[in-house]
């Protein structure tokens, strides 16, 4: 560099020599050496100036290439590592991407079924809808056709009968009977059109027309308010409220009577079973005696083997 501006200031000076007999003879004979001397001193500095971007220019360029060379061999330094990472990297994103693709697949089918049920929810109910407006239509058109405002059709059911004739088109309601459902039950007869069979009510009563219901209570070997039930093994007479006796088996004594039908339990006698053997008899039906064991006893045998009269039960 020093060189240069050395061989730039020998310039100048050739210049300066020049200046005033070569480029400009009549300027320096006008103002004199002085101005001459001012003139050759900027052009110095001009070219001074110029070397110096000169020298920049190629230092810059320098460290362009210096950085540039740099940069290319960190970059294939970086290089087998890029791809080193972007072989590890690659089986992840498309790990990730499978998972993402099937959570959306899965979204979509879960999203669509879910809509899919919920249509057809709303289909059935709209169906249900149309349904329960289309019978109620039905059903009041036919009710104000055949509704009759009079005394006539209240024992109908649903109080509806024809409008003309006054017969009820839906049978009768508890406790009615007859075409206009104008008539009572018969005796031992209730419930709707009254085709129910009452029940074993007490003597000259009858049950309730309406419910069936015996007001005063049952027949002897029935039970339960519409006494339609026999009674229980083990008992018998009016609503079963009396204890059959020691029958050889339950299921043997009569509902009604209570009298047992294959006898008593060892030690009891009657037909009802409530009476125990007489003294010195024993066994089934009390029909067998007790023997003497002695002789002082044979006095007496005579009564004790006689066995004392049944009294006759009703």
């Amino acid at each position: 560099m020093s060189r240069k501006l050395q061989e730039s200031n020998i310039n100048i000076e050739d210049d300066e020599d020049e200046g005033c007999d070569v480029n400009d003879d009549e300027r320096c004979d006008e103002n004199g050496e002085e101005e001459c001397n001012v003139t050759a001193l900027s052009l110095n500095k001009q070219k001074e100036a110029e070397v110096v971007v000169a020298v920049h220019g190629t230092k810059t360029k320098l460290w362009n290439t210096k950085l540039l060379s740099a940069l290319r061999g960190a970059k294939e330094k970086l290089k087998p590592k890029i791809e080193s990472v972007k072989r590890k990297l690659v089986p992840t994103v498309q790990a990730a991407r499978t998972k993402m693709a099937d959570l959306i697949q899965r979204t979509k089918t879960k999203v669509k079924s879910e809509n899919t049920r919920k249509l057809i929810a709303i289909y059935f109910f709209v169906i249900l809808l149309l349904s329960l407006c289309l019978g109620m239509a039905v059903y009041f058109t036919v009710y104000e056709r055949h509704k009759d405002t009079g005394l006539e059709c209240l024992s109908c059911t649903n109080v509806s009968c024809d409008v003309e004739t006054k017969v009820c088109l839906h049978g009768c309601t508890a406790g009615w009977q007859g075409s206009r459902c104008d008539e009572g039950c018969s005796q031992s007869f209730h419930g709707p059109d009254c085709n129910l069979t009452c029940g074993h009510c007490s003597e000259d009563t009858h049950c309730d027309p309406v419910t069936g219901v015996c007001p005063d209570g049952c027949m002897a070997g029935y039970t339960t308010e519409h006494c339609n039930t026999p009674c229980p093994a083990g008992y018998h007479g009016t609503s079963c409220n009396q204890s059959c006796g020691q029958c050889k088996s339950p299921d043997t004594c009569n509902s009604v009577t209570g009298v047992c039908s294959q006898g008593c339990k060892d030690g009891y006698e009657g037909s009802h079973c409530n009476e125990t053997c007489p003294l010195g008899w024993y066994g089934p039906e009390c029909s067998q005696n007790v023997r003497p064991v002695s002789m002082d006893d044979c006095a007496t045998s005579r009564v004790v083997n006689a066995k004392p009269e049944k009294s006759v039960t009703t």
